[in-house]
């Protein structure tokens, strides 16, 4: 029997990251949640994920900084960023840095199921 597809959920906003994880449940997936980088950074220790879905702007480290850490300690690892800010394309050094997905969604995220198969399609490349 095939593994379920694992995802960790970094946001700090809590109504938020639960609404993603049960949407990502119903899809199948193994979900896990983290509110800071730092947590992330722990959850990623005890099981690595096969994508990590990242809000930008956190308190204390940063989704910048959590992806830079995560992704020299991870580099098959996927991220895709989900973000409040108004940006419509991801920075260039955002761009640069190993297995980030070159779209960017905006919070609050209003078609889930455009996520979840952006996600899924990620996976299987």
């Amino acid at each position: 029997m095939d593994e379920k597809p694992s995802i960790l959920i970094l946001d700090d906003e809590e109504p938020v990251r639960l609404s993603i994880a049960f949407h990502f449940e119903d899809c199948g997936f193994a979900v896990r949640q983290a509110g800071t980088g730092e947590e992330a950074l722990e959850e990623m220790e005890l099981e690595i994920p096969s994508v990590v879905l990242v809000d930008l702007r956190l308190p204390g480290m940063d989704g910048l900084e959590f992806l830079r850490k995560a992704s020299a300690k991870w580099p098959g690892v996927k991220y895709v960023i989900y973000t409040g800010s108004q940006a419509s394309e991801i920075p260039e050094e955002l761009m640069a840095i190993p297995g980030v997905h070159g779209k960017i969604f905006s919070k609050p995220v209003w078609n889930m199921s455009e996520l979840s198969d952006e996600i899924s399609k990620l996976l299987q490349d």
